[in-house]
């Protein structure tokens, strides 16, 4: 029942981009094979105004709307990545979240994570957003697209984990509310 209504009931795309103003390009993706929630909050602590922005899946979505604003080196599954433009030279607090179901023979189990990330990108640039699922210590990275002549690659500026501290303390509280995805 919980994966046919992920699978067919949920929106992939609930975030609103800016149309005018200072803007960098933002790919958002997910190394999951579950469903993948993105939520912002206006705050460092995850604590004022939550919003969910967009679900990922490295797999298949019935009602998909997938994203792309033609940045480079895109190599993912449709459903696992979205390309948005984000609010530049500002704060931007958001957490992933993701979890796992394991069965093994009459055993069931499940494994949560989340990483909250804060980040400020530059405008005009070109960013990638990853997060790295590993139900012990799932990670973001954030790297900054860098042109090479004709090539590109991207190199890391940051590197979250889902290590709790005085800064996001209340993003645990964020991580611990029951949810129906």
């Amino acid at each position: 029942m919980f994966a046919v209504l992920c699978l067919t009931g949920c929106a992939t795309l609930g975030y609103q981009e800016p149309m005018a103003g200072p803007r960098a390009r933002v790919r958002f993706v997910t190394t999951s094979n579950e469903v993948t929630v993105l939520r912002a909050y206006d705050d460092a602590n995850c604590t004022q105004n939550e919003s969910e922005w967009m679900r990922l899946r490295v797999g298949v979505f019935l009602n998909s709307s997938p994203k792309t604003l033609g940045m480079p080196l895109w190599n993912y599954h449709k459903n696992s990545a979205k390309e948005v433009f984000v609010g530049a030279n500002k704060q931007i607090t958001a957490m992933f979240f993701s979890s796992e179901t394991k069965v093994t023979g009459m055993m069931t189990t499940y494994q949560f994570c989340a990483t909250p990330f804060s980040y400020s990108f530059s405008e005009n640039n070109d960013y990638e957003v990853k997060f790295l699922w590993n139900p012990r210590q799932c990670q973001v990275t954030i790297s900054e697209f860098v042109r090479n002549g004709e090539s590109w690659s991207l190199s890391e500026v940051a590197r979250f984990d889902n290590k709790v501290n005085e800064s996001n303390r209340g993003c645990l509280e964020q991580f611990k509310k029951l949810r129906l995805y």
